[in-house]
């Protein structure tokens, strides 16, 4: 009998200790009709004041003495804005039960071209200005109230000073950036894209291809180096071996293939930024996208001698976050799969 009594005292221990040892369920899939690559109907104008449909990218000061600006493009005033006409969006991710979105094509601003940027400026502030862009695609009825960063977006220069980007406009949408694009392409890891970059090198003949193939920019200015001071983008950087820069030609054959045809068929900038240090010189990039893979765009270079600021223009390319929960119906629209209920 005490032989029975024990048996099913550790027979009751081992089953309560699997007990605790369980993991939790995993949360219910909200939308499992919704698949990566469905289009859905999204007006970005429903429920959303006249004043926040409306961004006007600053040019910013010019940086002469270290970082007397939080935000510009470097360039000119230019203004955006969100219409109804805006509602065409791809899903391109399912988080936690929100729907991520990418717009269908690529955006322009009032003037019917996309953003201009140049130089240090826009080197440094580029990201957080991409994503308040974007914010005004964000407000719509069913948008999330934040847009689900894949990173903190930062000013500054990477591996040196960066920061928190202390400016951003908070709604449910943010530039693409290179964090989405490595997790479409599937290009992640520092070994896939050294293989990436040497891959773009091959086809073009050429490891400077992107500085003399596909960056579509004009230089402006020269000047002494004496009359600039920003000891981030000079002293701090130059002569300190520093790559960051890779890129992605649209037929590497290391890219899954679930958004292919979206993700390289128009041109626009992705927020982010790299550098090419040299133990003389070094380039400030900004990544971008066009029909051959993801490129760059050198924006400021520094030697011992001379600044040459560039001027580099794409367009925009939104990403929205749907708010968890909300209702995606059916669409009888042509060329949709799915609408939000904005009602």
């Amino acid at each position: 009998m005490k032989k029975k009594l024990i048996f099913l005292l550790a027979a009751i221990l081992v089953f309560s200790f699997a007990g605790c040892g369980n993991k939790p369920e995993e949360q219910q899939d909200l939308y499992p009709d919704v698949k990566i690559g469905d289009i859905v109907y999204y007006d970005p104008t429903v429920g959303v004041a006249e004043e926040q449909l409306k961004y006007v990218s600053k040019k910013g000061t010019s940086i002469t003495d270290g970082y007397s600006n939080t935000t510009g493009n470097g360039y000119a005033d230019q203004e955006f804005l969100a219409t109804e006409a805006d509602n065409k969006w791809i899903v391109i991710a399912k988080k936690g039960n929100q729907i991520v979105l990418m717009s269908y094509d690529a955006k322009v601003g009032t003037s019917n071209e996309g953003l201009y940027i140049k130089g240090a400026t826009a080197y440094l502030f580029s990201e957080q200005e991409l994503h308040n862009i974007c914010s005004i695609y964000g407000h719509g009825k069913g948008a999330a109230g934040e847009s689900l960063y894949p990173a903190a977006p930062k000013i500054g220069v990477p591996g040196f000073d960066e920061k928190d980007a202390p400016d951003l406009i908070r709604s449910g949408a943010r530039s693409i950036t290179l964090e989405d694009i490595e997790e479409m392409t599937g290009i992640k890891s520092k070994e896939q894209k050294e293989k990436a970059t040497k891959y773009v090198a091959e086809k073009n003949n050429s490891l400077s291809w992107y500085n003399d193939e596909f960056i579509e920019f004009f230089m402006t200015d020269s000047r002494p180096n004496t009359d600039i001071i920003i000891p981030s983008l000079t002293n701090h950087v130059m002569g300190k071996p520093l790559f960051t820069y890779y890129s992605i030609r649209n037929d590497d054959p290391q890219i899954k293939q679930d958004l292919i045809e979206y993700l390289f068929n128009v041109d626009y900038w992705v927020a982010g930024r790299m550098v090419f240090s040299k133990a003389d010189s070094c380039d400030f990039i900004i990544p971008s996208v066009n029909m051959f893979g993801l490129k760059s765009s050198v924006l400021f270079k520094a030697n011992s001698n001379m600044v040459e600021d560039w001027i580099a223009y794409s367009k925009i390319r939104p990403v929205v976050v749907l708010a968890a929960g909300v209702e995606l119906k059916p669409s009888d629209r042509e060329g949709f799969n799915w609408e939000v209920n904005q009602e």
